[in-house]
């Protein structure tokens, strides 16, 4: 004995609709699905570059460095103020670095001879204030 199906032209409709339905809601969830991964990306990348910036912190952070003692004179710049990273600079490279900063400064003023003469006015111009780099951070 055979079984026959018979469908109604609505049944085959109202088939053909619903598959249509859930054909858009698939679209749907594909098109959020790569929204959603483009905007994952997205913030991987940027923390990517915070992590990348961070690390070259910390490098700088981490290059070993060492505090030296001396005396170094500061150069005058061409502003007249002393120029102490000049001085550290030097101090540090005397002891076999590269660059540094200057921690502790002194200042001493230098004078011509001409000042200790007895009964002499001293003048202008007789001494001048030299600056000194006594400690530096040489990396």
């Amino acid at each position: 004995m055979r079984v026959c199906i018979v469908h109604s032209p609505n049944l085959i409709k109202l088939t053909i609709s619903k598959r249509l339905r859930n054909l858009d809601a698939v679209v749907c969830l594909l098109s959020r699905h790569a929204e959603r991964t483009q905007m994952i990306e997205d913030w991987n990348a940027r923390a990517k570059d915070a992590t990348k910036d961070a690390g070259e912190s910390l490098t700088r952070l981490a290059k070993p460095s060492s505090m030296v003692t001396g005396r170094m004179g500061c150069p005058v710049a061409v502003n007249g103020a002393p120029d102490c990273k000049a001085g550290a600079d030097k101090l540090c490279q005397s002891k076999g670095y590269k660059e540094g900063k200057s921690l502790d400064t002194d200042a001493a003023e230098k004078c011509s001879p001409k000042v200790f003469i007895p009964g002499r006015q001293r003048e202008p111009g007789d001494c001048k204030t030299e600056n000194y780099v006594t400690r530096a951070l040489c990396q």
